[in-house]
């Protein structure tokens, strides 16, 4: 596990699978119920802000992975088997991992 760089207030890990967050501090149960109960909406309200519902999970996996490809294949171009084409390999895999 690595640190991310937006970790400022809590210490927070990836292995680019999973996210790994911990709350630390006095008001730790109050930061982690309302980031639980803001993310939802945020992400309702930034498809809205497209005229869009949010889409369903499998729809919104599939499109991601899509554009791993789509990714993956205009590095394959530039440089065959090069560090880009398997960067996007591995996040392919990583997201493919993701539950909702």
């Amino acid at each position: 596990m690595r640190p991310l760089k937006h970790g400022y207030t809590n210490r927070t890990l990836t292995n680019d699978a999973t996210v790994e967050k911990t709350y630390d501090g006095p008001d730790a149960e109050l930061r982690l119920h309302r980031e639980r109960t803001l993310l939802p909406y945020a992400l309702g309200h930034f498809f809205r802000s497209y005229g869009d519902e949010v889409p369903p999970w499998p729809l919104r996996r599939t499109a991601m992975l899509a554009r791993c490809e789509e990714l993956r294949r205009f590095c394959e171009r530039w440089e065959p088997g090069g560090r880009g084409a398997r960067q996007w390999r591995e996040r392919a895999a990583a997201t493919a991992g993701w539950e909702e």
